[in-house]
């Protein structure tokens, strides 16, 4: 027998359902704990606490003395994780990478009508953890420098990204070891130094978010983060980067392409609609996007 969730878990599922079927509009104010206490029988922390967990979600906010409103839902950025990389120099920018730095990233977000920022990289070198030897052929514990970054989509938080590479790869391409950008991204500085990138191969999971990530993203430990794990080969089927992305659910969806499809991703992608709106399904035959997103 399925045991039932707490009250305040009940109350919070009764409120999001209003919010998503449109009964409580971005702006609208809640009913008032009070309200809230009487309606459902329950004592105030409990009212307390589910309005706590719809704040989690990221679905209201309360306003001082004033009350807790719906919010409007977080506009969400695509992104690409099939076709070529943004940066590689053989390849205009018009299809999305997901995997890239610098350049890539930017160039993604720009044709989407939006502002790219990243953070300055964060170098560290280390020795490598188990997961990191193994995808870049290396033996446990040998030294990789560890790029990270921060990025930004219109201001707000969109992702964090760390690339590792194995120290022998750096001392040869030294600006993997500066705290700047590669502004032409690394698949193309690579390339100088005989490293053409060929192919990469990608894994995307789901999992609790760190302590940092919940700092950066402003998510609670019951939401989940994605993670982006791409391993680039060069023309040797050697191993040369890999690159972890980290991503708020709530502000991006993952898109894969195959065949010939548009360069502009927005007439396939179909985003969770937004509160008071039906997601419709699409009539368009041999549909060949696909998407991962938070439920």
């Amino acid at each position: 027998m399925a045991t039932k969730p707490p009250r305040y878990r009940q109350i919070a599922a009764e409120l999001q359902r209003r919010i998503e079927e449109g009964d409580l509009q971005p702006g609208n104010q809640l009913p008032t704990e009070k309200e809230l206490k009487e309606e459902w029988k329950v004592s105030e922390s409990t009212v307390k606490s589910a309005m706590q967990e719809l704040r989690e979600r990221r679905l209201i906010e309360t306003v001082g003395q004033k009350g807790s409103f719906v919010i409007k839902p977080p506009e969400r950025f695509v992104v690409t994780l099939s076709r070529v990389d943004l940066d590689e120099p053989d390849h205009p920018p018009a299809r999305g990478s997901g995997g890239g730095e610098g350049a890539a990233f930017i160039t993604e977000v720009s044709q989407q009508g939006h502002e790219a920022k990243c953070g300055t990289p964060a170098v560290e070198i280390r020795k490598a953890t188990e997961e990191e030897a193994r995808a870049l052929g290396i033996d446990l514990g040998t030294q990789v420098v560890c790029r990270s970054q921060q990025r930004l989509v219109n201001n707000q938080p969109n992702s964090l990204q760390t690339s590792y590479f194995d120290l022998k790869v750096a001392v040869t391409a030294q600006r993997l070891l500066e705290g700047e950008d590669i502004e032409e991204g690394t698949v193309a500085y690579l390339q100088q130094f005989g490293r053409t990138q060929s192919g990469y191969e990608d894994q995307v999971t789901a999992r609790p978010p760190t302590p940092e990530e919940r700092d950066f993203f402003g998510l609670s430990k019951a939401t989940a983060v994605l993670v982006h794990t791409r391993t680039t080969y060069d023309q040797h089927g050697a191993p040369v980067r890999l690159t972890i992305t980290v991503y708020d659910p709530a502000r991006n969806v993952i898109r894969f392409a195959a065949g010939q499809v548009p360069d502009d991703p927005s007439p396939g992608i179909r985003t969770p609609a937004e509160p008071g709106r039906k997601s419709k399904p699409s009539t368009k035959r041999g549909d060949r996007h696909a998407q991962l997103h938070s439920p």
